[in-house]
């Protein structure tokens, strides 16, 4: 989703891909959404959140 966002702005502009990535591991891996912030934060991926990405 951040190579799709990246390379087609205009086409997913409605999508935040901080809280896409959050749904996409909860539902992936069943886990809660903290331990999916986590993820995210060990994938270095805090940027999507601090720049509404």
């Amino acid at each position: 989703m951040i190579e799709a966002k990246f390379t087609y702005p205009d086409r997913f502009q409605d999508v935040n891909v901080g809280e896409w990535l959050i749904d996409y591991h909860v539902k992936l891996y069943g886990i809660d959404e903290e331990t999916a912030q986590e993820i995210k934060r060990g994938l270095c991926l805090e940027w999507l959140d601090d720049t509404g990405f």
